[in-house]
């Protein structure tokens, strides 16, 4: 018989910003252990599951993989598995392999993951052309910016509202700002869309010290911001201070 796997990956950074796992590389594999601890890892919460994979553990279990497949730009898949796969509808393990994530520049030097995401029991739908299985998973935010921070790639997520009525403003340009002891650093700037909503990515080294003057004794970006008209008309003008908050220093991927 032949079986069809399908479905959609994608990471999310917050509660309302998530981001498609473009260009990645699905990798299936045949479980290993005992039965009961196979059904075991294939009914626990995927959220205790995913794992990020060192180069050994990947070469351990290369002589296990059951089938790999690029997932498009919008994060879908599809892999095919039959026979000549001495496949028959049993549990595999679902990992997937980054070079980069969204948001990383092109030719940015990194290296790269293997993430382990489940041990997966498909619930085949059988027809007369053979089973198919839909799976759609997005990872959570606690994990992925793990994943993020290994390749040294930071984002913020917002939205521009006015105060009076909370209605979003579209085409704003918010630039984000970290706050250095001696020079202050811009992260990066991004133009607010019609739910007002911005998304800015940056890199570790954007606010890394550079130089031996340069000295940061907080480890993470100090962030405060700036939004302008199209115009260049400042609306908000934060103080550089702002950076020093409990709520904006040392801020995370």
């Amino acid at each position: 018989m032949q079986y069809t796997f399908f479905g959609h990956l994608c990471g999310t950074l917050c509660p309302d910003c998530r981001e498609d796992l473009a260009h990645a590389t699905l990798r299936l594999y045949r479980p290993e252990g005992r039965e009961d601890e196979i059904i075991s890892r294939a009914t626990a919460n995927p959220k205790r599951t995913h794992q990020i994979l060192e180069p050994k553990a990947v070469k351990e279990k290369s002589d296990r993989l059951l089938a790999e497949v690029e997932v498009d730009s919008e994060g879908r898949f599809e892999v095919v598995l039959g026979e000549e796969d001495d496949y028959d509808g049993e549990a595999m393990e679902v990992d997937v392999y980054l070079e980069s994530v969204p948001g990383m520049p092109e030719g940015t030097d990194a290296d790269p993951l293997q993430v382990s995401i489940t041990t997966l029991q498909p619930q085949w739908r059988k027809g007369e052309e053979g089973a198919r299985f839909g799976w759609e998973y997005c990872i959570p935010s606690r994990f992925w910016c793990q994943v993020r921070e290994r390749f040294g790639v930071w984002t913020i997520c917002g939205d521009v509202t006015l105060c009076e009525t909370e209605e979003p403003v579209e085409g704003l340009t918010v630039i984000a700002f970290d706050r250095d002891w001696i020079q202050d650093d811009e992260l990066g700037s991004a133009t607010t869309d019609q739910n007002g909503r911005f998304r800015i990515d940056y890199l570790r080294q954007d606010f890394e010290p550079g130089t031996v003057i340069d000295v940061e004794l907080i480890g993470g970006p100090d962030l405060y911001f700036r939004v302008e008209t199209p115009g260049g008309q400042a609306l908000l003008a934060e103080d550089p201070s702002e950076g020093r908050t409990s709520s904006r220093e040392n801020a995370g991927p």
